[in-house]
């Protein structure tokens, strides 16, 4: 590769040029996680194909027309790689802090006109703000079956989840990341291979 002219080249220049087993690294459980640059690398095109295949793309690139990915989170590596997955299709990211008042979010996800959101969160309330604020532009499931389902479901529809096929697949949650694989597998089949605990 040449030299890199956006952000997001970076990443693939770095891959080519100079891969590190530790690249971006948080506290996750009391214990320090690392991720290497084939694993960053690896989730933020595996994120960039998933919102791709939600419809989310730079539209007709102005800055209006660009869709808007907001991402309500700590920092985290998971923020970096959303953020690189987001500027890789060439949409915009909206970055939130968990912090902001639910008035003032309210305003920037409707301003923005956010078409999907990351949150860090499964927290009820946060679930019910969303809907409140979004209406049926969000789409809420409560359970890890219905999240199984759906995923499988959304899988299916991207021809990401094939009968006998090796890909395989991982996940940001915000809990337990064991049980999230050991219920995914269960309903997805053995493509789900990891699942990252994202900060609260």
């Amino acid at each position: 590769m040449s030299e890199p002219t956006r952000l997001f080249d970076c990443l693939r220049y770095h891959l080519e040029k100079a891969p590190i087993p530790d690249m971006l690294a948080a506290k996750e459980n009391g214990k320090w996680k690392t991720y290497s640059t084939r694993e960053v690398a690896d989730t933020v095109n595996k994120l960039s194909a998933g919102l791709l295949g939600l419809g989310i793309s730079c539209g007709d690139m102005t800055v209006e027309g660009m869709d808007k990915v907001a991402l309500l989170s700590k920092n985290c590596p998971q923020w970096v790689m959303v953020d690189l997955a987001v500027q890789q299709i060439g949409a915009v990211l909206t970055p939130v802090y968990p912090t902001i008042a639910v008035i003032e979010l309210e305003f920037v996800l409707n301003d923005a006109q956010v078409k999907v959101i990351f949150a860090g969160s499964s927290e009820t309330t946060l679930r019910e703000m969303f809907a409140r604020i979004l209406g049926p532009r969000v789409k809420i499931v409560d359970s890890a079956t219905a999240t199984a389902a759906d995923v499988r479901e959304r899988l299916r529809a991207l021809k990401l989840a094939t009968r006998g096929g090796d890909g395989t697949q991982s996940f940001f949650v915000t809990e337990t990341p064991d049980r999230f694989v050991r219920v995914g597998r269960r309903f997805l089949g053995p493509q789900v291979e990891s699942a990252v605990r994202i900060e609260r």
